[in-house]
């Protein structure tokens, strides 16, 4: 939400200059290195109850819980992610749009008061940039929180889910060949986080594809290294490729 301009009352009006010249810029370099991109629009920091320093890096973790639970200013935001997907409505570089990476997580609103309304504002949000000529997606926690949360609710365009094997002390109550099909219904259905661990890359494709999963995006939080930076990304291109071709 840094990226908007609010009036006085809250109500976003606008995509700053700075956001709007560095979503082209990203835009840009990703039609130069034949890449395409999923931009996630928000985070579950915007509603999670916090507004300290981050622990990994030196943003603020703003909060903007009123984006979801008012109406005028959850109407205003979703007028401007559509702005913002017919802006690159014909560019090869954006795949796909998030509208918000693991909402289960925004405790400020995850609250039997405001549950409803964090649907409204997510289904809202998929109208709008399939509306727009998009295609729509959002990165829930888990699978099991996509089928028993938002099944039937969200008429997403790319089903997703985050995957990695253990929650916090527990091990994950669910593996990578979870059902898509039950997770999202009918649409194409894949893992939008899932660590990529040396050795194990290929037995996570075969539990994928058991699970009818459509694509993989692979993060490396902290990769194999325990001390590595939490935002390090480890690309293993080989055993990746490796493991495509069987």
């Amino acid at each position: 939400n840094s990226g908007m301009e609010l009036d006085p009352s809250g109500v976003p009006t606008r995509f700053t200059p700075t956001a709007l010249e560095s979503m082209d810029k990203l835009v840009r370099m990703a039609n130069e290195e034949s890449v395409v991109l999923m931009p996630v629009f928000f985070d579950f920091l915007m509603a999670d109850g916090k507004a300290n320093p981050g622990q990994a890096t030196d943003f603020l973790r703003g909060e903007a819980p009123h984006l979801i639970t008012r109406p005028d200013a959850r109407a205003a935001t979703v007028r401007l992610i559509g702005e913002m997907v017919a802006r690159y409505r014909d560019n090869p570089g954006v795949l796909a749009w998030d509208i918000m990476n693991e909402p289960e997580n925004a405790t400020a609103v995850v609250t039997p008061e405001n549950w409803v309304e964090l649907q409204t504002f997510l289904r809202d949000a998929v109208d709008a940039v399939q509306a727009n000529g998009g295609l729509a997606t959002v990165g829930h926690r888990n699978p099991v929180d996509a089928r028993d949360h938002f099944h039937g609710v969200l008429r997403t365009s790319l089903g997703q889910a985050h995957y990695y094997p253990n929650l916090e002390t527990r091990s994950a109550p669910f593996s990578l060949d979870f059902s898509q099909n039950e997770a999202f219904g009918r649409v194409p259905g894949g893992w939008g986080e899932v660590p990529a661990r040396p050795g194990r890359i290929e037995a996570d494709f075969g539990a994928g594809r058991r699970g009818q999963a459509a694509y993989f995006l692979f993060w490396s939080w902290r990769g194999d290294d325990p001390n590595a930076d939490g935002f390090k990304v480890r690309a293993y291109t080989t055993e990746i490729a490796r493991a495509l071709r069987r």
